[in-house]
């Protein structure tokens, strides 16, 4: 019977029972931690699944949420609660409205609707808001009129910036009339205009606020020369008082205005945009009759005595006119003159 070769001397088979304790321990950790990355992979994917089909159902509770609120005639406008009028039209805000009626409060474009109402002239500006079921509430800010303002449609008003403002009907305002603005001026134009009279009566109030109450017109026409008209107990005078130091040229007419009565019949307009010294434009001293008028006395524009009235014959005088062109006006017409103001103390 043959013989298998025999194991070489000292040579010994290892069983798994013969392994190192430390490489047993090894293996066992490596399967262990196998199965827990199986088991922690399958957790995940559960998880995402789970928060798919969540998103899922909320989407179609959602959505049919939504087409409730689009097609239920409970949640279609029915009305437009308007907040803060006092002279804005309510029919033009509802106008700006028609077309949502009959349709759900979510179809209404509320931002473009904003902007729509804020395009009203008395409409400063405006927020716009959902009042469910069936509602729509419209909060707006009105403009605030500093002055009337003479157009060919009659007499409207108008606002800090220039927006022209229709008078309302039973409305009750005590403002200064302004000129030299028309409704075919661009709105810009009209806004410089505007800041030229506001500056004109923050500077008189600032002496007074019963000042204000004395100025009865504004010419805006020249953007350097803003024109007030005045009136006192003989009449209106005009006064030029350029773009800037409003109060202390005010205040010079009215320290001035007894002093210049005394001297001048009627005085028509004064210019004080010079320093030390007013143009006086008044008419001249009435003759007994059958004396004619003095030749200096020519006509000159009542509403504008330019720098021109500064100066000597020639260089500055107003235009005069011949003794007989003079004796044959039917009034005494106005003539100019410089009065030098004393220094101030």
């Amino acid at each position: 019977m043959p013989i298998g070769p025999l194991p070489f001397e000292g040579e010994r088979h290892f069983s798994r029972t013969d392994e190192p304790a430390y490489l047993r321990k090894q293996l066992r950790g490596g399967a262990s931690e196998g199965r827990s990355s199986g088991r922690a992979e399958g957790d995940r994917r559960r998880k995402i699944a789970l928060a798919i089909l969540c998103l899922g159902c909320l989407a179609v509770a959602g959505w049919s949420i939504v087409r409730f609120l689009l097609s239920d005639p409970r949640f279609f406008l029915a009305s437009v609660e308007l907040r803060g009028r006092k002279f804005a039209s309510s029919s033009q805000v509802e106008d700006r409205f028609v077309s949502d009626r009959g349709r759900s409060l979510l179809r209404t474009p509320l931002e473009q609707r904003r902007r729509e109402v804020e395009q009203i002239p008395w409409v400063h500006s405006a927020t716009v808001a959902r009042v469910f079921p069936n509602r729509i509430a419209v909060q707006v800010e009105e403009r605030a009129p500093v002055a009337f303002l003479w157009t060919s449609e009659g007499v409207s008003l108008i606002d800090e910036e220039g927006v022209i403002l229709d008078s309302p009907p039973h409305a009750s305002f005590t403002f200064p009339v302004a000129r030299g603005i028309a409704a075919q001026d661009s709105l810009a134009e009209r806004r410089v205009k505007m800041q030229l009279f506001l500056a004109l009566m923050k500077d008189l109030d600032r002496g007074d606020s019963r000042l204000r109450e004395e100025v009865s017109e504004v010419d805006l026409s020249d953007p350097q020369d803003a024109r007030a008209v005045v009136a006192d107990g003989s009449g209106a005078t005009l006064l030029h008082l350029g773009k800037e130091n409003f109060l202390s040229r005010y205040l010079t007419y009215a320290n001035h205005l007894g002093q210049w009565k005394q001297k001048f019949a009627n005085i028509q307009s004064v210019d004080l945009r010079f320093e030390g010294q007013v143009i006086i434009n008044a008419d001249p001293p009435r003759k007994p009759p059958g004396q004619a008028l003095p030749s200096q006395g020519g006509p000159t524009d009542r509403r504008s005595s330019g720098p021109q009235g500064v100066g000597g014959q020639g260089a500055g005088q107003p235009p005069r006119a011949s003794a007989s062109s003079a004796a044959s006006q039917p009034t005494p017409q106005p003539s100019a003159e410089t009065t030098h103001l004393p220094p101030s103390p």
